[in-house]
């Protein structure tokens, strides 16, 4: 895994904000708890996380958490594209434009139009697992060829560009 420092610079408030990687899964366990984490800033209890993660099939393989200050939305990856466990490279990517909150797979997207307010915590952005110390229920099982994290005007497209190329 890997790990950005908190900082002001960090935190996207209400700003627009995605994370996104280019990755390959080993098959993903099957059974409660398992959320293999691409890339996330932000825990379950904090006021504020943006998630990437990996899920076991029965729940579809991929998913997005978003939470801020006014509302929470765990978003589905679209089904068409919704197979991130077989061994092939993937671009996964989770973000929020106004109060639009995108996951988008391979060039395929679902949205939901929700505002969940100001998305800012004290922790670090970490790649492929929640903490240094988590167990292999958080943790992403393959290769992560790079990850992108940006907020602001252009996020989306500068994340999209970077994890759908050749990184």
């Amino acid at each position: 895994g890997g790990t950005v420092a908190n900082s002001a610079a960090s935190n996207p408030g209400t700003a627009d904000v995605a994370i996104g990687a280019r990755i390959t899964s080993d098959p993903i366990t099957q059974g409660n708890g398992y959320s293999g984490n691409v890339i996330q800033k932000g825990l379950f209890g904090d006021p504020g996380q943006i998630k990437a993660q990996l899920i076991p099939k029965n729940e579809g393989t991929f998913n997005c958490r978003f939470k801020g200050t006014s509302a929470n939305r765990l978003l589905q990856a679209p089904v068409s594209a919704d197979n991130v466990d077989d061994g092939a490279i993937h671009w996964v990517m989770c973000w929020r434009e106004g109060s639009t909150l995108g996951v988008t797979v391979d060039g395929v997207t679902s949205t939901v139009t929700l505002n969940i307010g100001s998305l800012s915590n004290n922790k670090n952005v970490r790649v492929g697992n929640k903490s240094a110390t988590a167990g292999a229920s958080d943790q992403h099982f393959g290769i992560n060829y790079c990850s992108a994290y940006s907020y602001g005007s252009g996020a989306r497209t500068y994340v999209q560009n970077l994890i759908s190329g050749d990184c």
